[in-house]
Protein backbone atom coordinates (compact mmCIF):
# COMPACT_ATOMS: atom_id res chain seq x y z
CA UNK A 1 0.00 0.00 0.00
CA UNK A 2 1.26 3.44 -0.92
CA UNK A 3 1.71 6.06 1.81
CA UNK A 4 -0.09 9.09 0.32
CA UNK A 5 1.58 11.66 2.61
CA UNK A 6 5.08 10.44 1.68
CA UNK A 7 4.14 10.36 -1.99
CA UNK A 8 2.83 13.95 -1.78
CA UNK A 9 6.04 15.08 -0.06
CA UNK A 10 8.18 13.38 -2.70
CA UNK A 11 6.22 15.08 -5.50
CA UNK A 12 6.78 18.48 -3.93
CA UNK A 13 10.50 17.87 -3.49
CA UNK A 14 10.70 16.94 -7.19
CA UNK A 15 8.83 20.18 -7.95
CA UNK A 16 11.54 22.13 -6.10
CA UNK A 17 14.22 20.31 -8.06
CA UNK A 18 12.48 21.26 -11.33
CA UNK A 19 12.12 24.86 -10.19
CA UNK A 20 15.84 25.12 -9.39
CA UNK A 21 16.84 23.47 -12.70
CA UNK A 22 18.34 26.23 -14.87
CA UNK A 23 17.65 24.20 -18.03
CA UNK A 24 13.90 24.18 -17.32
CA UNK A 25 12.34 27.29 -18.88
CA UNK A 26 8.68 26.48 -18.17
CA UNK A 27 6.26 29.37 -17.89
CA UNK A 28 4.86 28.19 -14.53
CA UNK A 29 8.15 29.22 -12.92
CA UNK A 30 7.28 32.91 -13.47
CA UNK A 31 4.54 32.88 -10.83
CA UNK A 32 6.77 31.48 -8.12
CA UNK A 33 9.68 33.65 -9.17
CA UNK A 34 7.48 36.68 -8.51
CA UNK A 35 6.51 35.35 -5.08
CA UNK A 36 10.12 34.57 -4.13
CA UNK A 37 11.76 37.71 -5.55
CA UNK A 38 11.40 39.64 -2.27
CA UNK A 39 12.87 36.75 -0.29
CA UNK A 40 16.01 36.21 -2.35
CA UNK A 41 14.65 34.34 -5.35
CA UNK A 42 15.71 30.77 -6.04
CA UNK A 43 18.64 31.24 -3.66
CA UNK A 44 16.11 31.27 -0.83
CA UNK A 45 15.26 27.64 -1.63
CA UNK A 46 18.89 26.52 -1.57
CA UNK A 47 19.56 27.76 1.97
CA UNK A 48 19.34 25.97 5.27
CA UNK A 49 15.77 26.92 6.24
CA UNK A 50 14.94 26.79 9.93
CA UNK A 51 11.21 26.22 10.61
CA UNK A 52 11.07 28.73 13.45
CA UNK A 53 12.71 31.42 11.31
CA UNK A 54 10.23 30.72 8.53
CA UNK A 55 7.30 31.28 10.88
CA UNK A 56 8.75 34.50 12.30
CA UNK A 57 10.24 36.25 9.29
CA UNK A 58 8.66 34.89 6.12
CA UNK A 59 5.00 35.19 5.19
CA UNK A 60 3.77 33.49 2.04
CA UNK A 61 0.40 34.34 0.54
CA UNK A 62 0.48 31.36 -1.79
CA UNK A 63 -0.60 28.21 0.14
CA UNK A 64 1.15 25.87 -2.32
CA UNK A 65 4.44 27.72 -1.99
CA UNK A 66 4.02 27.83 1.78
CA UNK A 67 3.65 24.04 1.84
CA UNK A 68 6.66 23.61 -0.48
CA UNK A 69 8.84 25.75 1.80
CA UNK A 70 7.69 23.81 4.89
CA UNK A 71 8.49 20.47 3.25
CA UNK A 72 11.89 21.74 2.12
CA UNK A 73 12.63 22.97 5.64
CA UNK A 74 11.62 19.62 7.12
CA UNK A 75 13.84 17.71 4.67
CA UNK A 76 16.80 20.06 4.55
CA UNK A 77 17.34 21.80 7.89
CA UNK A 78 20.47 20.79 9.80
Amino acid sequence: MLDIASFNTALKIVWIKKYLDKENHSKWKIFFKLELQHKGGATFLTGNLNKTDLKKFYVFNNPFLKEIIKILSDANYE
